[in-house]
Parts: C-alpha cells; sequence; structure tokens
C-alpha cells in the first residue's frame, strides 16, 4: 500500500503504511517466534500459546520479510537436514520446496526456484551460509 501511495503523491499515506508494516513486523516476531528453538510457530489463539509443529507456515515471516538474517538462518538450520537434504523426514523434494515458499531471498535475488527447466542454484547456502549436499 505504501509503495501505491508513493505512487501516487500521498506522502502522509506512505508514512503511514510503512509505520504500520513496521508495527505488523514488531507484533510477528514477539508473538510467533520461539527463541529456545529458533522457529516461528503458529499460535492457538485460545490459549495464546504457540503450537510447536514445525511446517512450512514456520517460514512465513522469512517470506514476509519479518525475520532477521539471523533469525532465517536459525528457522532453516532447524528445519532443514543440510547433511541429507531433507526438511523434517520429508523427501528432498519437499524440503527443497518447503524452503522455496518461505524465502524472501528468492525475491530479492530474483531466483525463479518454481522454474523446472532451470538448474537449481544454491541461493540459500551462498547468501545465508546453509550447506546443502548434492
Amino acid at each position: 500500500m505504501a509503495a501505491i501511495a508513493h505512487q501516487l503523491g500521498l506522502a502522509d499515506d506512505v508514512k503511514r503504511y510503512n509505520d504500520r508494516a513496521e508495527r505488523l513486523i514488531e507484533l510477528m516476531n514477539a508473538t510467533f517466534w520461539d527463541e529456545a528453538d529458533g522457529m516461528y510457530y503458529d499460535r492457538n489463539e485460545k490459549t495464546g500459546k504457540l503450537v510447536k509443529v514445525k511446517s512450512a507456515t514456520c517460514f512465513m515471516p522469512l517470506f514476509a520479510g519479518a525475520a532477521t538474517p539471523d533469525r532465517a538462518r536459525r528457522t532453516l538450520r532447524e528445519y532443514y537436514d543440510a547433511e541429507t537434504g531433507l526438511g523434517l523426514g520429508q523427501t528432498r523434494f519437499w524440503g527443497f520446496t518447503a524452503l522455496y515458499y518461505g524465502m524472501r531471498l528468492e525475491w530479492q535475488l530474483r531466483y525463479d526456484a518454481s522454474s523446472l527447466d532451470k538448474r537449481i542454484e544454491p541461493i540459500v547456502a551462498r547468501n545465508l551460509g546453509v550447506a546443502f549436499e548434492g
């Protein structure tokens, strides 16, 4: 919304939307981040407790750009086994696919991991220091 407001020359709206985005990022980090586990989790809205199930949704704060680089690295290391190429005991394909859904890095690098006719590039390994084998 801030980008649209900027294009329309609405400076007050740009500031308002940017301030709101910053506040949402703060809330996302305060609400869903588990420091001990190094993971973002869903939350049970009735109890207010985190639902400690690791899944592709744990990557949504990364995708939204809310995670710091350190938290992104920790989340990846908790979820993805660089020694086997597997994500939580799933198939090798699922491990790579889950990374795709959560990585804003691909947007920043203009990398399209969904393209089946291109070579898979180790962008996470190069940019976040997570090693991939094979």
